[in-house]
């Protein structure tokens, strides 16, 4: 049962899904390890729920309308295929009755830092959505302090039509927009902290007077 107006008003959700440690891309440096350290390292201070501090491990996946707001059309239609492809491989049989032994595909690049297997699909939807569940938590009935999704893969390098540099689906840029068009929010503000700027956020905020990004990074 969602917790009442007023309840939440000094404590932090934690937004997390299980999704986001099966994207798994073998000998790359974006790995599962991130999402499930810091887990497990909060969990363990916190618990599950106290006055300060609330658990959602099941966030809804972020809907087409959603992730549209954010990308173009062409970008989320490749991606489904994509998936679709991945999936499809590591699904088939590995001896096939008219074709003989085959071989599956269980990884698809994207380019040198980004690619998908089986699994990309849930897990960046349930990011995204993720994303969406910390500014419904914040922004919505359940009237909560503050939330921190702790998701993968992440968003940022991600922009409206291309899918780049570890990133799928920008997870912070589709938040923003659903903060404006689910709650009214003219402006929104992104601060990203992170060893590499983010590009893809930035390639739509910057056109729009009413979304500020703002960048502290070491590189790129």
């Amino acid at each position: 049962m969602r917790a009442r107006r007023g309840d939440n008003s000094k404590r932090t959700l934690f937004v997390t899904h299980p999704h986001c440690a099966e994207h798994r891309i073998a000998h790359h440096p974006e790995q599962p390890k991130r999402v499930e350290a810091i887990e497990a390292a909060v969990l363990a201070h916190f618990g599950e729920r106290s006055a300060d501090f609330a658990h959602d491990p099941s966030p809804p996946d972020a809907s087409m309308e959603a992730l549209g707001r954010f990308h173009t059309k062409k970008h989320l239609s490749k991606l489904e295929g994509l998936f679709d492809r991945v999936e499809e491989s590591a699904a088939s049989p590995i001896m096939d009755p008219r074709r003989g032994r085959q071989k599956r595909r269980t990884m698809l690049s994207i380019d040198e830092d980004t690619a998908v297997m089986p699994r990309s699909r849930a897990a960046a939807l349930s990011a995204a959505g993720g994303a969406c569940r910390a500014v419904d938590a914040v922004l919505g009935q359940e009237n909560f302090h503050s939330a921190f999704a702790c998701v993968r893969p992440p968003g940022h390098h991600a922009t409206p039509a291309r899918a780049m540099g570890f990133c799928l689906y920008n997870n912070a840029g589709v938040a923003a927009l659903h903060a404006r068009a689910t709650y009214g929010i003219q402006r929104v503000a992104v601060v990203d902290v992170d060893v590499h700027h983010g590009n893809g956020t930035e390639a739509f905020f910057r056109d729009d007077a009413d979304l500020f990004y703002a960048s502290f990074h070491q590189s790129g």
